[in-house]
């Protein structure tokens, strides 16, 4: 049985307070490997700088890290498919002990806000 992960994070304008959002930007959810670094998935911020990226557990799990079970999750925010912050790693994340668990949406797994600079 798959196990979904839901990551979730808040993108905040570093001297403004206001959110980022809009067509022009996206977020993109890796997991960090020895050779290649897993692409996880993609999403935009809402209105109010929200990103919420869904995936399945086993994709963590490639040809460099075939018995991984804890990922080492980083973020890249782009604008306009440039890259303009890129998150520090959370190193083996233990979702079972540091994510939450509720039996209508599965696994989930807050990253935090992020002030971003240079977003406007």
């Amino acid at each position: 049985m798959a196990i979904i992960l839901h990551t979730s994070l808040t993108l905040i304008n570093k001297g403004t307070g206001t959110a980022i959002f809009g067509d022009e930007y996206s977020v993109e959810l890796y997991d960090k490997d020895m050779l290649q670094d897993d692409l996880l998935g993609k999403s935009s911020p809402d209105q109010h700088g929200n990103v919420l990226i869904s995936f399945d557990l086993d994709k963590i799990k490639s040809i460099d890290s075939p018995a991984e079970k804890h990922p080492d999750l980083y973020f890249k925010v782009l604008k306009n498919n440039n890259v303009i912050f890129q998150s520090n790693v959370v190193t083996d994340l233990n979702i079972n002990s540091e994510g939450d668990f509720n039996f209508t949406t599965g696994k989930q797994i807050n990253l935090g806000t992020y002030l971003i600079e240079s977003a406007e």
